[in-house]
């Protein structure tokens, strides 16, 4: 899936928006767990490292239960890079090492999603780009290597 600018610009901090940050800027590998889920996903009754794990649980889960409604998923999970700020300078560092010549191109996508505007004096307009969110930062991380 290509992702426009609007579709980032409307992004939450969210694990989708992690898992696009992760995949397109970091190039980092997810880690891969086994969760045993209700049908809707909105309980986790347990996180696994390894399918046949899960797989164990569910059947003893299984015999005690005929109809327990419940499945296993399996889920890529990235850092945290949209809500936390350790992260977030993490995805900058690694924007100007594995993306080299993007630097002005993020810096223009920052002020972007920051409302930065150019007007005198620029002290109050830079102190939005120093005081962006994680949020902000991977929008403008992810605008730039996208080149939107």
């Amino acid at each position: 899936m290509e992702l426009t600018m609007r579709q980032i610009m409307d992004m939450e901090p969210s694990c989708k928006m992690d898992a696009h940050v992760g995949k397109l800027v970091v190039n980092d590998a997810p880690e891969i767990k086994w969760w045993v889920v209700n049908e809707e996903e909105t309980v986790i009754f347990k996180d696994c490292n390894y399918k046949s794990e899960a797989e164990e649980w569910l059947d003893e889960l299984a015999a005690m239960h005929e109809d327990h409604g419940i499945k296993i998923v399996r889920k890529e999970l990235f850092r945290n890079y949209s809500g936390s700020m350790s992260a977030a300078w993490e995805v900058e560092e690694n924007l100007l090492l594995k993306h080299p010549g993007v630097q002005t191109r993020y810096l223009w996508r920052l002020r972007l999603v920051t409302g930065w505007v150019d007007k005198q004096p620029a002290f109050r307009e830079d102190f939005k780009l120093i005081h962006a969110t994680p949020e902000e930062r991977c929008k403008a991380a992810l605008l730039a290597v996208l080149n939107l």
